[in-house]
């Protein structure tokens, strides 16, 4: 679980980067499967 989040993490670093913008496009299904997991995640964390 811990892997999804810095990965979550890593992506947001690299939008910052314009270059790194096509590989975020390139990539977005596999973004948006992980999404709804991280939402989880983010459930399990709140108080």
């Amino acid at each position: 679980m811990q892997f999804i989040f810095l990965f979550l993490i890593n992506t947001m670093l690299y939008e910052k980067n314009n270059e790194s913008r096509i590989l975020l496009l390139t990539k977005s299904n596999q973004l948006f499967g992980i999404f709804p997991i991280f939402s989880i995640i983010m459930d399990d964390l709140s108080p």
